[in-house]
């Protein structure tokens, strides 16, 4: 699991690009740590264009070895995304089923100009997105229930029902408002950019990225008033 805080610099990364800055840069350390980070995200990225274009120009070639290589990087990332829209590992399951079928027989749609993760996230998310709907059009929900305001959010069964601080942030994300909620996980587990999550979820980076702070700070409050201790 992933931290509310901004994920730190490696070690071994800020040693590495450290040692080959010039001697007036080790003199403002908040400015080598500053680059610093930025060199080490801006490696992150090329990395994961690497991946993704091994994966695009196999799809090209090879469409059935290209498959192969988009299971591997995404099969598993991708099943937990809509795990966490949906809840249910039955549903879960069949939704990324779907998804990386869709993926399969859209791909020619890809535009190279545009980030290959998030086109197969915003796949993804539509497709989770319209099992929950025809989901919540099959289950009705007693209007005694509703009245007197005792529905309750189905449980993840991937959490350890023993370990209070887990569920107690699953039930601050699950409280948020669909947007925030979507915007948040995709930043917090999925690390993508603002700009990514922008394009799956048909809003603007800086709409993503308001998104994702109100939601941090939403799960913040929630965690601390819960974890205030009862008044005797």
């Amino acid at each position: 699991m992933g931290q509310l805080i901004d994920t730190p610099l490696p070690l071994q990364a800020e040693q590495k690009y450290v040692e080959s800055r010039q001697e007036d840069v080790y003199s403002n350390v908040w400015y080598t740590n500053t680059v610093s980070y930025a060199y080490y995200e801006q490696q992150k990225d090329i990395n994961r264009m690497d991946d993704n274009k091994r994966i695009i120009e196999a799809m090209r070639k090879s469409p059935e070895s290209g498959f192969h290589l988009l299971m591997a990087k995404y099969g598993e990332p991708v099943y937990w995304h809509i795990r966490r829209i949906l809840v249910r590992h039955e549903d879960a399951e069949d939704a990324a089923q779907e998804t990386f079928v869709r993926i399969f027989r859209s791909f020619r749609q890809y535009h190279t100009d545009s980030s290959f993760k998030a086109w197969i996230y915003r796949i993804a998310t539509n497709e989770a997105l319209r099992i929950l709907d025809k989901r919540q059009r099959m289950e009705t929900v007693p209007i005694e229930d509703v009245q007197s305001g005792i529905i309750l959010m189905e449980q993840p069964d991937y959490i350890d029902m023993n370990d209070k601080i887990a569920i107690k942030f699953q039930h601050a994300i699950r409280r948020l408002p669909s947007k925030q909620k979507l915007s948040f996980s995709l930043r917090y587990y999925d690390d993508m950019t603002y700009e990514e999550i922008a394009t799956v979820t048909g809003s603007t980076a800086a709409s993503a990225k308001a998104n994702y702070h109100v939601a941090k700070e939403k799960i913040i409050k929630f965690m601390n008033v819960f974890d205030k201790p009862d008044e005797q």
